[in-house]
């Protein structure tokens, strides 16, 4: 059985790229590309991803506006916030909207492959983004009393 993820990234080549690192990994099935945040909503609605990576800053509608109306639409998908140039209060809100965690465009590889299957392995495991002295995300494991 395979992870169905949605990828929401404005950037084509990195949205592509993206998809050719989470399929390296059989367990992950990317089901479709959305460039802005409407199409996100839209492609979720039609293709019930397991998971949805949304870049944060993207035209049309946010990640953050695209998160609270796939939860509120269908509110069992987890939603992982991609970002380059987030703000600690964007990240935040995007949390608040029901993100699950956050992490940075510049650190992807491996970890994202990982973190993606965390969430499959184990849905009902919160996890959270904490933030480093730069103030930018950083993935953490359960969710902590001071996050």
């Amino acid at each position: 059985m395979h992870l169905r993820v949605l990828i929401a990234d404005d950037n084509m080549l990195f949205a592509e790229a993206l998809t050719q690192l989470l399929e390296s990994d059989e367990r992950i099935k990317v089901v479709g590309c959305a460039y802005n945040g409407a199409e996100a909503v839209d492609f979720a609605r039609k293709l019930e991803p397991d998971l949805v990576l949304t870049d944060i800053r993207m035209p049309l509608m946010t990640g953050i506006e695209a998160t609270e109306r796939i939860l509120a639409w269908r509110p069992g998908t987890k939603v992982v916030l991609v970002t380059a140039h987030g703000s600690a209060s964007e990240i935040q809100s995007g949390l608040q909207a029901g993100a699950v965690a956050c992490v940075t465009k510049d650190d992807l590889g491996l970890r994202l492959v990982e973190t993606v299957l965390a969430y499959a392995a184990d849905p009902a495991e919160e996890r959270a983004a904490s933030f480093s002295e730069d103030g930018l995300p950083l993935l953490t494991g359960r969710l902590a009393a001071s996050a």
